[in-house]
């Protein structure tokens, strides 16, 4: 497959789509794979280490992606530490899923220049501001997760990589011309149809069910009228938050605090450099630009004309405001050891040699005492309220498990009251009780068989419950009088269903034999509708309308084309084909315009049995300690 890959880079699918390069940063992808340190690697791919910090990195940013689009839901799930197993685990094999496809691109000698990477960047659209691209947006973007702006590149660079790697193996299959042609000739072929539509809801008057009947659904239904087991609890619930509202702080303290930790209310000193990036392998061009700097050359216009920084590069080489930790160590100590207006020597860097320039200075400051009050008075509070925590959660926890069967000896032990809750289900379960540690302990055998006070169960660490049983219903069959209400509704609808069923298929029946369907219209309320020119992908009648409209052969014998169809919601149609249009040939621009339309499905379809063929081909290895926590 790689032969043909490689053959297939240069072909004429070869082109990098870029407005398939997706800005998520969900995942890891930044950061390189390979860690700092001499910790046992997540995994090794043929050789290249996948390091702890670049898992857990990847781990913590997924959380937070799954965190953020199903809130709640998640955090249920993530209670289940089987589940977050699983999850962990299938981090890991998509970080493997990166490293086998960015492999196959290093051996096929894959590469994005930094001009691809800049018009891909101004295209994006999460950095424009009224359709043109904003260098402060991008800035701003890129910072805010926590990336240098040529971290950001790299990320890029090897996602762009990625996707000229598929799409070099599509490139390998590629769609003719013809081919084309027929789908686009297809896609824009109409069709004029008449319809028939029958809705099950006008026959409800019509069907009246037996009680026979209805007993017959109740037996073959009875799972569905089972009530789920309910539990109404006591509890007692100890909260960091409640005690903090209730501690007190004075000036004193403050002030106190406020000297004692004097550093952490520093504004640190911040820089603003100018720099110019040359290549690593570069040093003799450094070399030159030193010189010529020293003849007065301008650094700003060097910056221009050299720096591989395009970006800062526009601006004469000029960053932003920063402050130590931002741009590594090498970068970070070069810059701080300038006076403004000095330039350093060659600095050499991962990302390559800098020039650096210092522009201004901004000193280290402190924040005034008034400006940080309020949050030392809270970081008090709270500080307080954990130490008393602590003594009443061992205070509580001791009581519940000596004096079993109550919780109000417990509860007067840490100050609290038992509140109650109504009746609620494992699916209904209220917060905090739908966490999954707590649910489990409410519904386990010691507190509901035993009626016995539950562990101290920890809810989101700065929280603690204590439940015992205050009520039990057990899951019970409902009775077919409690239902028959219900019953009545479902069979109606079922019966008037099968009514309208009838009526289709012995229209459909009629029309395919040539017969007159005037009386069986009449007789049922019925008319036929005319859609003349539906498209293919139209939303101007039901999908299962349009499907069977576009499933239909035209006749050739001059008998009806005709097809019954299903739409939700009880309704039945009856289609029937009376015109096929065919589209004009398509212009040179149109089918380009479907070229790019057919690519990112061919790009999808291909991805899967690349992966599996990259990693079947692979040695891929877990070691002993990551595999202790990352099960396969």
């Amino acid at each position: 497959m790689l032969d043909k890959i490689r053959e297939g880079v240069h072909g004429p699918a070869a082109k990098i789509v870029l407005s398939l390069i997706i800005l998520s940063f969900a995942f890891a992808g930044v950061s390189s794979y390979m860690g700092g340190n001499n910790a046992q690697p997540a995994a090794v791919v043929n050789g290249e280490e996948i390091s702890p910090r670049a898992f857990e990195a990847a781990y913590q940013n997924e959380r937070a992606r799954m965190e953020q689009q199903f809130g709640q839901l998640f955090n249920q799930l993530a209670s289940d530490s089987a589940y977050m197993q699983r999850f962990r685990a299938s981090v890991l094999e998509r970080l493997i899923d990166e490293v086998v496809t960015d492999q196959a691109a290093d051996e096929l000698g894959l590469t994005i220049s930094d001009e691809q990477i800049k018009s891909a960047i101004k295209e994006m659209p999460q950095f424009q501001v009224n359709g043109q691209f904003s260098n402060d947006v991008y800035l701003s973007t890129v910072r805010r997760q926590n990336m240098s702006t040529s971290q950001f590149r790299e990320y890029l660079r090897r996602e762009m990589t990625r996707r000229q790697l598929l799409q070099a193996l599509i490139a390998t299959d590629f769609v003719t011309e013809a081919e084309l042609k027929q789908r686009y000739m297809l896609d824009n072929q109409t069709r004029d149809i008449r319809l028939v539509t029958i809705d099950s809801a006008t026959l409800l008057g019509q069907v009246e069910p037996s009680d026979e009947e209805l007993q017959q659904a109740y037996e073959m239904q009875a799972q569905r009228f089972v009530t789920p087991e309910q539990i109404a609890l006591e509890y007692i619930e100890l909260k960091v938050s409640d005690l903090a509202a209730t501690q007190s702080v004075s000036d004193d303290e403050i002030n106190a605090y406020y000297s004692e930790n004097s550093a952490l209310y520093m504004l640190p000193e911040q820089r603003k450099v100018a720099h110019i990036l040359l290549p690593a392998e570069d040093s003799e061009k450094a070399a030159t630009l030193v010189s010529e700097l020293a003849a007065g050359a301008d650094f700003a216009e060097l910056a221009k004309a050299n720096s591989i920084d395009t970006f800062s590069g526009e601006n004469g080489g000029e960053l932003d405001w920063f402050e130590r930790g931002t741009y590594g160590e090498d970068f970070d100590d070069a810059s701080f050891a300038l006076a403004v207006g000095d330039v350093s020597a060659p600095v050499e860097t991962t990302n390559g040699i800098h020039l650096i320039k210092l522009l201004d200075v901004k000193p280290s400051v402190q924040q005034p005492l008034a400006e940080v009050t309020d949050s030392i008075a809270l970081q008090l509070k709270k500080q307080k309220a954990e130490s008393d925590f602590i003594e009443l959660q061992t205070a509580m926890t001791n009581v519940a498990f000596e004096v079993p069967d109550t919780l109000e000896d417990a509860a007067n032990a840490a100050g609290l009251e038992v509140q109650k809750t109504a009746l609620f289900s494992r699916e209904s379960a209220p917060a905090p009780f739908n966490n999954g540690e707590l649910l489990n302990a409410a519904f386990s055998e010691t507190v509901l068989l035993e009626g016995l006070n539950s562990d101290a169960i920890e809810v989101g660490g700065e929280q603690v419950i204590i439940v015992r049983l205050l009520e039990h219903k057990p899951s019970a069959q409902l009775t077919f009088d409690e239902v028959k209400p219900q019953l009545l509704t479902d069979v109606k609808r079922r019966l008037a269903g099968e009514k309208a069923d009838a009526i289709a298929a012995e229209l459909t029946e009629k029309l395919l034999a040539g017969e007159d369907v005037t009386a069986l219209l009449t007789e049922n309320s019925l008319a036929f509708e005319e859609k003349l020119a539906l498209t293919r992908y139209g939303s101007d009648v039901a999908p299962a309308v349009r499907d069977a409209a576009f499933a239909l052969a035209p006749s050739t014998d001059g008998t009806a084309s005709a097809e019954q169809a299903s739409i939700p919601g009880g309704k039945y149609a009856v289609v029937e084909l009376l015109k096929v249009n065919n589209a004009t040939s398509p212009e040179p621009g149109q089918l380009t315009a479907l070229e790019a339309q057919v690519s990112p499905q061919l790009i999808e379809q291909a991805y899967q049995p690349l992966i599996a063929m990259l990693r079947d081909r692979a040695e891929i290895t877990y070691p002993v300690v990551a595999t202790e926590t990352l099960p396969q």
